[in-house]
């Protein structure tokens, strides 16, 4: 695993007339992908991700299957021990030979109605929602603000393992 060149990293500060931008650029090898169904890496983060890029374009898995996921998770766990996410598993990406012919491109929804019927983006990131207000159920995905702060796991799945002749996949995260 390994956070590429292409990174760009201005700092954690703010100053006087604008926003310091990042781009963070990592890529699994195909080494790390080989036989496996799942891999992680582990970035530090500090910042409001805006944009996320999943380039799947070379997956090959080695039973033929398309499904595969992406998640971003914290460093804080809940007190059952499980990460706290940042959003819901993004599913079924397709990672067969020949499946997916650009990167998939996400992107985070502060302040926008995600699936209220009127306005379904299904290329926003959310937060499931739960619990109740004033007695009545909250079950709607709420939009995800792309806060993040300290260690950031990037997850990618697939239900099956990816095949010796994969190509890396390359996740590509813009944030300030």
């Amino acid at each position: 695993m390994a956070e590429l060149a292409t990174s760009i990293y201005d700092g954690e500060a703010r100053y006087a007339s604008h926003t310091r931008v990042n781009r963070l650029v990592y890529q699994f090898t195909t080494a790390e992908l080989t036989g496996q169904t799942a891999v992680f890496a582990d970035v530090q983060m500090n910042g409001k991700i805006h944009n996320i890029y999943v380039d799947t374009t070379g997956s090959i898995v080695a039973a033929g299957t398309t499904t595969g996921s992406f998640q971003l998770v914290s460093d804080i766990l809940d007190v059952q021990g499980a990460p706290m996410i940042y959003h819901q598993l993004i599913s079924a990406l397709d990672m067969s030979e020949g499946g997916a012919s650009t990167p998939y491109h996400y992107q985070t929804a502060e302040g926008a109605a995600t699936e209220d019927g009127t306005n379904v983006q299904s290329n926003h990131l959310v937060v499931a929602g739960g619990g109740t207000t004033n007695g009545v159920a909250m079950d709607d995905s709420c939009p995800w603000t792309g806060l993040v702060c300290g260690k950031v796991r990037i997850k990618v799945g697939t239900s099956s393992a990816w095949d010796g002749g994969t190509a890396p996949i390359t996740i590509v995260i813009i944030y300030e």
